[in-house]
């Protein structure tokens, strides 16, 4: 049940997202000047770039938590807990002190000179107090997320975010501009970081014995010690959803930023939708398997569930994206920011390899796997940067898309490597996916080509209805045509005893 309220909440959290990333787009290009706007989208990179200073230990707590948790180590849970709020109160100090130092400088990196630089590097470090506001309240989120919690944290998150949307709104009416975008972020994170230190305070005092709730130098000294690896992983992770627009920005020009994102945008957030639903599962994953290890009948039926889960959505998604993206932009924010057929392509692969990856991601890290995945992240990181300024400069646009397109690729195969030789021999068979991926692709194509040639929507309502339209006849031709998904389907809805 709490992984269902945690789902729920966060796909209500991606629905915000949708709202401040799609819905209120025509109002940013309205309210903000598009070169001021493009700045603002390169050097929110370099924020989220800050937020790596959390050293890989929010996410690795979350898996410890969630491992000792399941164990019923209670004591284990508590000096994991005091640990990592000690160690993450003092590092989430740290992006807001960088960003005031780095200041000065980051105007001129991606080409704002005059009033609007004074407008930018402001906005650069309130983003930057937002994003340590966030790196706590991730923090606590993650612990609690262990501690199978996920009910009143969906909801303290859900609201906060909420109150930040309204907060976006009503400053962009007022004529706040750019600054708009990092005030909304500053509510949304101080409402979420004091909501969820409430929640943790009561479910500890109520839970754990308060003997166990403290900071222990061991416990410091192996968080330390796996963080390292961890971080490698967040550091690839950023790199691979914040370093395009700030390379655009910084090599090409800062409106390449804005078609480059809006581009990109609907395949990012099918790629967030799932990474929704596997976040959701991963305390839950990592707590069965501290219950009964990897090799279990139940831990193996999940499993399968969500590969067959990243499979049917990811594919009615990336080829809808494909296929629908150039209509979609055009009645969106206009065709003059639509990057073309060919960046379309190059994205959609990559949101295929992105999908793969995600769910690769989430199997071994919720088993423990910390040191596998961020290898893997890190080796993403030394190619993609470099390769996608290469490429920028010698074919733009196009260049940086297919150069986090080849690092994803690379990641995801030291990925299935480790799966290989850990998991999937025992129970999952590639002859179980061949099929259904095949059909289902041919549907997805098939419909989605017709529907394109035969209607053309004249207004996002009348879009949104044909997308519904498509994602409806797909989905039930496949569960149609494919008999396993159906078993899965009835065993989602009547789990067994």
């Amino acid at each position: 049940m709490g992984t269902l309220w945690l789902a729920g909440t966060n796909y209500l959290s991606l629905l915000m997202a949708v709202i401040q990333g799609i819905v209120l787009v025509p109002l940013y290009l309205r309210y903000i000047d598009i070169r001021l706007y493009g700045a603002w989208l390169a050097t929110g990179n370099i924020v989220a770039y800050l937020g790596l200073l959390d050293l890989g230990f929010s996410k690795l707590l979350m898996q410890r938590v969630g491992e000792a948790y399941g164990s019923e180590k209670l004591d284990i849970v508590g000096s994991t807990i005091g640990t990592g709020l000690v160690i993450l109160c003092g590092l989430s100090i740290l992006p807001l002190l960088l960003a005031l130092v780095l200041m000065p400088w980051v105007p001129g990196f991606v080409h704002i000179h005059g009033t609007d630089a004074g407008k930018l590097g402001l906005a650069f470090v309130l983003a930057a107090l937002a994003g340590s506001l966030m790196m706590m309240m991730h923090t606590v989120a993650n612990i609690l997320s262990g501690l199978q919690r996920q009910k009143g944290l969906g909801i303290i998150v859900v609201l906060s975010d909420l109150l930040g949307t309204i907060v976006l709104v009503v400053l962009l009416l007022l004529g706040y501009g750019l600054l708009s975008l990092p005030l909304s972020y500053i509510v949304k994170g101080l409402s979420a970081t004091v909501g969820v230190t409430l929640h943790l305070w009561r479910t500890v005092c109520r839970d754990i014995p308060r003997q166990y709730v403290r900071f222990c130098w061991s416990d410091a000294r192996d968080l330390f010690r796996k963080s390292l690896w961890q971080l490698g992983a967040n550091a690839a992770s950023t790199i691979s959803t914040q370093s395009d627009s700030l390379i655009a920005g910084a090599f090409l020009d800062p409106r390449a930023s804005v078609i480059l994102a809006l581009t990109k945008r609907a395949s990012e957030l099918i790629t967030l939708c799932l990474g929704q639903t596997l976040g959701s599962v991963m305390p839950a994953l990592a707590h069965l398997y501290g219950e009964t290890g990897a090799h279990d009948t139940k831990f193996s039926r999940v499993v399968r569930l969500l590969i067959n889960i990243c499979i049917g959505s990811g594919i009615i998604g990336v080829l809808g994206y494909y296929i629908f993206n150039e209509t979609f932009m055009t009645l969106w924010v206009g065709r003059n920011f639509y990057g073309g057929r060919l960046l379309t392509f190059l994205f959609s692969l990559q949101a295929v390899a992105s999908i793969l990856m995600v769910l690769t991601y989430t199997l071994l890290f919720a088993t423990g796997e910390v040191v596998v995945v961020a290898r893997a992240g890190i080796i993403e990181a030394g190619v993609r940067v470099p390769l996608a300024i290469l490429l920028a400069l010698v074919w733009g646009l196009p260049g940086i898309a297919f150069a986090g397109t080849f690092a994803v690729v690379i990641r995801l195969y030291f990925h299935v490597l480790r799966l290989l030789v850990r998991f999937v021999p025992t129970y999952v068979k590639g002859s179980l996916y061949i099929k259904p991926i095949l059909v289902q692709s041919v549907i997805a194509f098939g419909i989605g080509v017709t529907l394109h040639l035969i209607w053309v929507p004249s207004n996002m309502g009348v879009f949104l209805v044909q997308g519904i339209l498509y994602v409806s006849i797909v989905l039930g031709c496949s569960l149609w045509m494919i008999k396993d998904w159906r078993e899965q389907l009835r065993l989602l809805f009547r789990p067994s005893r």
